[in-house]
């Protein structure tokens, strides 16, 4: 009956310390919700940081950010500009709220030729409980103007502040 105990408890603590040493196979690249791989990103438009307005980057406060068009081909916006925002906490991006609320209306983003100064976008990222600087990445998400399935998308990482 003791070696039964015994070896019961051995099985359990060698499954425990199996699941405390488990490695987390989330890829820290991964981004929820996001289908297009970060390597094809940023190259049919581009997110700025809006040179003209010097953006806080503090955490629940808006962020003016500008896009500009470097294909050949207009492209097109969801009302919200297909915006999600993510926190890097945990060695993984975490989805975290965008407390701006858009119009209802497609944006439409030129060719840079056509249109030089790019369009206005504003997100206003919120991370409850803040206590120190933390890496986000705002991705936006488009498509070709002639075409819904040839997706397009962006992103850039900012250093939100408390």
């Amino acid at each position: 009956m003791l070696k039964k105990r015994i070896c019961a408890l051995l099985v359990i603590l060698l499954f425990f310390f199996a699941s405390c040493n488990a490695k987390d196979n989330r890829n820290p690249n991964d981004l929820p919700g996001i289908t297009i791989p970060l390597e094809k990103m940023n190259t049919n438009f581009v997110i700025e940081d809006l040179p003209v307005k010097a953006n806080s980057h503090e955490n629940d406060k808006r962020l003016d950010l500008v896009l500009r068009n470097l294909s050949d081909k207009t492209i097109v916006f969801s009302s919200d500009f297909g915006l999600s925002i993510f926190a890097f906490q945990d060695q993984a991006w975490n989805l975290v709220q965008n407390s701006m609320n858009y119009a209802n209306s497609e944006k439409v983003l030129p060719t840079s030729d056509a249109f030089p100064p790019g369009l206005v976008a504003i997100a206003y990222p919120y991370i409850p409980g803040l206590m120190g600087p933390t890496k986000i990445r705002i991705v936006m998400i488009g498509h070709d103007e002639n075409s819904d399935t040839e997706v397009v998308g962006a992103y850039i990482d900012i250093t939100l502040l408390p």
